[in-house]
């Protein structure tokens, strides 16, 4: 029912939503996502004080591995959401 993919993403994507989010939020992602694009992300980081991206240069859709080679890949977004979770009770992060 939609005229076109463009009309599709304007009224199924979640991206003109970000910038009326009122509570913490953090949303993990990655540079080279082939579905989100960071250009959709970039302009909301820090919206209102609510949004914060955590952006890693490589990982693809929901791919939270990172490393240098892939024998060294590592789960690399359970810090960032530590640390965003510490950071909301007040507390410095580790």
């Amino acid at each position: 029912g939609y005229a076109s993919v463009d009309d599709y993403y304007a009224d199924a994507s979640a991206g003109p939503l970000l910038g009326g989010i009122r509570v913490p939020t953090l949303v993990l992602s990655a540079a080279n996502d082939p579905f989100i694009p960071t250009d959709m992300l970039l302009p909301h980081d820090g919206a209102g004080g609510h949004l914060q991206l955590r952006l890693a240069s490589r990982g693809g859709h929901v791919g939270y591995l990172a490393g240098p080679r892939r024998r060294d890949l590592r789960f690399w977004a359970a810090q960032p959401v530590l640390d965003w979770l510490e950071a909301l009770r007040g507390h410095p992060a580790r």
